[in-house]
């Protein structure tokens, strides 16, 4: 697998849309112990949690639907594997719904 300097290194790396990516990060460090891996600009954040990993950005959708806005990111080790089993299962491919 390539290395990704700027992926967390997290398997499973949830996204999270606020609208003010920098004032959540903020409050997710300080209620809960995050802290801040990578800053892009202010709209996309990464927060470091123990060994896991969480990405706050920008809920500007830019007119994507709702069901776009939340997003999970799934480090794998064969991408095209992954997506022909994943297309196999019944799941949309690039470019579908």
């Amino acid at each position: 697998m390539l290395a990704n300097r700027s992926m967390p290194a997290a398997e499973v790396i949830p996204v999270l849309a606020y609208a003010d990516a920098p004032a959540a990060a903020s409050w997710l460090c300080s209620a809960f112990g995050f802290t801040v891996r990578l800053r892009i600009g202010d709209h996309r954040i990464q927060l470091n949690v123990g060994v896991g990993a969480v990405v706050v950005r920008s809920a500007d959708t830019g007119g994507a639907a709702p069901s776009e806005v939340q997003s999970v990111m799934v480090r794998v080790h064969d991408v095209d594997a992954h997506r022909s089993r994943a297309v196999a299962s019944g799941a949309g491919s690039a470019g579908s719904p």
